[in-house]
């Protein structure tokens, strides 16, 4: 994934986890309002889960209600892939 302004996102993330390094972009988890209860219902019975394979089912279905907001480090626009959607929509500051 990279911003419009060149700044590759999953080169940075790899590069942050083999040199064991900060991440040089900052990143959110969202959920929307209504699916939250939802989400959160479905992460108990992932915890719960007496194996590994209902637990991955359980996280697996959770994360499909968990969006990302990004922001990226070169042009301070917001990267936002929505809950449920592969899509992408980028927020950039307005001049005055």
């Amino acid at each position: 994934m990279r911003c419009t302004c060149g700044f590759d996102f999953v080169k940075a993330a790899l590069a942050s986890i083999r040199g064991r390094k900060k991440r040089k972009y900052e990143s959110y988890a969202i959920i929307a309002d209504e699916d939250y209860v939802r989400c959160v219902r479905l992460e108990c019975k992932a915890l719960a889960a007496p194996d590994k394979q209902s637990k991955l089912r359980y996280v697996a279905r959770s994360a499909t209600l968990v969006g990302t907001v990004k922001v990226c480090p070169k042009c301070s626009a917001l990267l936002l892939i929505k809950p449920k959607t592969a899509e992408l929509v980028r927020y950039t500051k307005t001049k005055e």
